[in-house]
């Protein structure tokens, strides 16, 4: 799951996919690669990661590797390559209300069946 926000935080676009997977270290991964695509696709040029996973954060800012989940790493650093201003931080998981919400919301199975949406009424509140 990715939320993208311009500058003064205002929410302009989300994506929630459900995975398999078998850590959390994974799923983080695999969300913060989504993050990545979807700020590729919609052409933004100015990035800041956030995410509550420290692991990652720190492989990712250090050029690290996390061997349970590389190859998403990899793909994570080949999409970057694409972002010219590109920053990962770490971020407590009480700053992360609106993404915890959003993985919430596709696991009750609330939101829209298509990968991104603009406008989830139940986010509004968190926002």
């Amino acid at each position: 799951m990715a939320i993208i926000r311009d500058r003064r935080g205002n929410f302009r676009r989300g994506s929630a996919t459900k995975v398999k997977a078998i850590s959390s270290l994974e799923i983080e991964g695999i969300a913060l690669r989504e993050a990545m695509i979807l700020a590729k696709n919609m052409e933004i040029n100015n990035v800041i990661i956030e995410s509550d996973c420290q692991p990652l954060m720190e492989a990712l800012k250090s050029g690290g590797t996390l061997w349970k989940i590389d190859p998403i790493l990899e793909d994570i650093q080949k999409l970057k390559i694409d972002i010219p201003l590109c920053d990962f931080t770490w971020i407590p998981r009480e700053g992360n209300k609106v993404a915890h919400l959003i993985a919430e919301l596709k696991g009750q199975e609330h939101l829209p069946q298509n990968r991104s949406y603009n406008y989830v009424p139940q986010l509004m509140n968190v926002l």
